[in-house]
């Protein structure tokens, strides 16, 4: 009797549980760090703007782009460009609009339900970050939680911020 009690208790524990917790961070490397003195990277200074950052390959440039759709290329030294390493897909940095500390936030610019380096996030004025495959939403204001469709959070990276230099390390 005993028997059949802890398996009738085992199977509903089991069966009302849901998975929904995920592991925080990224499963991807990234070691990348800029001044925030400099254009466009000034901009990190205001809560609620975005950049997108992501190396193009084909350039050997990294490409740019503001929440506001300004869009950048810097050019970056050999050295550079082999220590340097965004992630899944990119890179997102910005300051969270309501912010109570200003601290910068970084997430990977891919999405982590498709979890495909080809699959790029949209960023908005509005501080959302689209999928244009599974077209699932997350709120960068919002630490990365995802504001329409069931999905996981954005990856996210720690970052520092010392004298006005930005490193994000992985």
């Amino acid at each position: 009797m005993k028997r059949v009690v802890f398996l009738a208790l085992a199977l509903l524990v089991t069966l009302g549980c849901e998975k929904n917790s995920y592991r925080k961070g990224s499963p991807y490397p990234a070691a990348f760090s800029c001044d925030t003195g400099i254009s466009p990277y000034n901009l990190l200074k205001t809560p609620g703007i975005y950049l997108s950052v992501r190396l193009n390959r084909t350039t050997g440039k990294l490409h740019i782009t503001d929440s506001n759709g300004g869009k950048y290329d810097e050019p970056l030294t050999d050295i550079q460009s082999r220590q340097f390493t965004l992630g899944l897909a990119g890179l997102i940095l910005g300051i969270p609009s309501l912010s109570e500390n200003g601290q910068i936030c970084a997430f990977d610019l891919g999405c982590p339900e498709c979890d495909e380096s080809s699959v790029r996030l949209k960023v908005d004025q509005s501080g959302n970050a689209t999928c244009p495959k599974c077209e699932r939403v997350w709120g960068l204001n919002n630490n990365g939680i995802a504001i329409s469709g069931k999905a996981r959070p954005l990856y996210s990276y720690s970052v520092t911020y010392s004298n006005g230099i930005l490193t994000i390390l992985n």
